[in-house]
């Protein structure tokens, strides 16, 4: 039985919705109806990233790595900032498709 076969079973057995989590994206979830048809829900910004194959709530609150940047808990933009000293104040990376491009734009503080 295929993953959208079990999860229309059990939305229709159960008379619930039933996530079908192998289709969850970072802002999608698709879920498996009672009456046999499918809801997506899409969410206007990431509200989750895959960390080591697991699903993990987005969390913009700061914290120290242990190099002594300041990172977000969870964010689908690679964003470090400054824990002091001459490097830079802040510096991101982002995606495009697969390939991450290197934020150009660096904030320093001045001297």
């Amino acid at each position: 039985m295929s993953a959208e076969d079990f999860a229309l079973e059990q939305a229709k057995a159960t008379n619930q919705p039933y996530e079908l989590t192998s289709a969850r994206t970072e802002s999608t979830d698709t879920w498996a109806l009672p009456d046999g048809s499918w809801s997506v829900k899409r969410y206007g910004t990431p509200v989750r990233l895959l960390r080591n194959g697991t699903w993990t709530p987005t969390d913009a609150n700061l914290v120290l790595s242990v190099d002594g940047s300041v990172v977000p808990k969870a964010s689908t933009v690679e964003v470090t900032f400054s824990g002091g000293g001459a490097g830079p104040l802040r510096a991101m990376l982002r995606t495009c498709g697969s390939a991450p491009l290197e934020d150009a734009r660096r904030a320093y503080l001045p001297e």
